[in-house]
């Protein structure tokens, strides 16, 4: 297996995954993008935010996964409660404007991954052709 050769923004330039942790090698071929909550959990764990024992971070993770970009900008105000409610529950200190700042770039990049994975393909898809 091969590993993920990272760029100046943290992404592999070959199968478009974002490095998880400073550092951290990855296994390159990937073939769809991460989900939202994927992004907003490694935006998060590089604030130093982690998810821990009775915490539902993942699941939560997990069902904005499902979402797409569009759906999860119409629905920012919910997400941006799941955190409010995440933040009380570990007695932090929250700010409405910077969880959106955080949603609104973890949606950011995870259509800069689905982009570069796309034109990834299709530019096999042109090799492939030709």
């Amino acid at each position: 297996m091969l590993l993920c050769s990272f760029d100046k923004q943290d992404f592999c330039i070959r199968c478009g995954r974002l490095r998880p942790f400073a550092g951290l090698d990855a296994m390159c071929g990937r073939d769809k993008p991460h989900g939202i909550g994927s992004h907003l959990k490694i935006i998060l764990r590089r604030l130093g935010i982690k998810g821990g024992s009775g915490c539902n971070c993942s699941e939560n993770a997990r069902n904005l996964n499902r979402w797409n970009a569009d759906m999860a900008e119409a629905r920012i105000e919910e997400i941006v409660a799941m955190l409010r409610d995440a933040a009380k529950t570990r007695n932090m200190v929250f700010s409405n404007s910077i969880a959106r700042l955080i949603v609104r770039r973890a949606i950011s990049n995870y259509r800069a991954e689905a982009s570069r994975m796309n034109a990834r393909k299709e530019a096999q898809r042109a090799e492939e052709t030709t």
